[in-house]
């Protein structure tokens, strides 16, 4: 082992009083395993939380039924989540799809949009299309170019600590559609 200032085979006890090796190397020690330490707890905590994201089962909007979901929520987490509720923000409009009570690891389910739209009833308007695809033709011929959907996911953890996801639902004047993260 090399001391300080070009000593050759001499231990850490038999160092001068004016090296200053031993107690630098003890300080980087425990800071290397205090990061350690650190960085297993919130990756362990990351792999345990919910990952919830929203999917659509269609690329182009033009394919879908009057009744057909457009979009699926899934948690690729390893936890549950509860009360998840998806809204997106189409020109001046917000709309909420109705509340999963329940939302098990490495599931998917449809969303729906029954009880909830906008302020409104789609029965009363006598909507003959796609809800969705009706709201997103309107304000992509607006736009003129590609839309940008802001989608937010609000859902509760095993915890009951509230947690939001952000995506982005992008459409073009096609209606092709893709979902990404923001």
């Amino acid at each position: 082992m090399t001391g300080c200032r070009g000593q050759k085979n001499v231990f850490l006890s038999q160092l001068p009083a004016t090296c200053y090796l031993s107690p630098v190397f003890g300080i980087s020690i425990a800071i290397a395993l205090l990061l350690g330490v650190t960085f297993l707890v919130v990756r362990r905590g990351r792999r345990t939380m919910p990952k919830i994201a929203v999917s659509s089962p269609v690329s182009n909007l033009n394919s879908l039924h009057k009744d057909e979901s457009p979009l699926i929520v899934s948690n690729r987490g390893r936890s549950g989540a509860h009360q998840v509720v998806v809204s997106m923000r189409i020109r001046n409009t917000t709309f909420e799809f109705d509340e999963i009570a329940s939302l098990d690891p490495e599931h998917d389910v449809s969303l729906t949009w029954r009880e909830r739209v906008g302020r409104f009833k789609l029965e009363e308007l006598g909507i003959t299309a796609n809800w969705l695809r009706t709201a997103v033709r309107t304000a992509v011929l607006d736009a003129r170019s590609e839309l940008r959907i802001p989608i937010a996911i609000r859902y509760h953890d095993d915890k009951g600590v509230e947690r939001t996801a952000f995506q982005v639902l992008h459409c073009d004047e096609q209606l092709r559609i893709r979902i990404t993260d923001s």
